[in-house]
C-alpha cells in the first residue's frame, strides 16, 4: 500500500485557468497532470495511461446533455464544475469526468 500526497495549484493565465496537479506516492513516484480550462485539445504522456489526448474547461452541469449520470450526486447544477475528457491514443478508452 502506498501513501499518495496531492499538490493542487489553479492559477489565471492569459484570462484562461489552468489546474496543476502533482502526485506524488510512496517511494517518490510521481505524475503531473495540468489542466488547461479552455476545451482546447492537448496531447500529453502519462506515465501510467501512456499517450493520451485530452481536453478541460468550466462547465454548467444543468447545461450538460451528454451523460445524465455525471451530474448525480451533485446539489448544484447552477454553478461552475469543471469538466475533463480524455481519450487514449493507443487503448481504445475514454474518460469523461466531473468535479466540483
Amino acid at each position: 500500500m502506498a501513501s499518495v500526497t496531492l499538490t493542487v495549484k489553479q492559477y489565471e493565465k492569459d484570462g484562461v485557468t489552468h489546474i496543476d496537479c502533482t502526485q506524488v506516492a510512496t517511494g517518490g513516484v510521481t505524475s503531473i497532470e495540468n489542466r488547461t480550462l479552455d476545451w482546447e485539445l492537448r496531447d500529453d504522456t502519462d506515465k501510467v495511461f501512456g499517450e493520451v489526448r485530452g481536453k478541460s474547461r468550466w462547465v454548467h452541469l444543468k447545461d450538460v446533455d451528454d451523460d445524465d449520470y455525471l451530474k448525480t450526486g451533485y446539489d448544484d447544477l447552477e454553478g461552475e464544475h469543471v469538466q475533463t475528457w480524455t481519450e487514449g491514443k493507443k487503448g481504445g478508452w475514454t474518460a469523461n469526468q466531473r468535479f466540483g
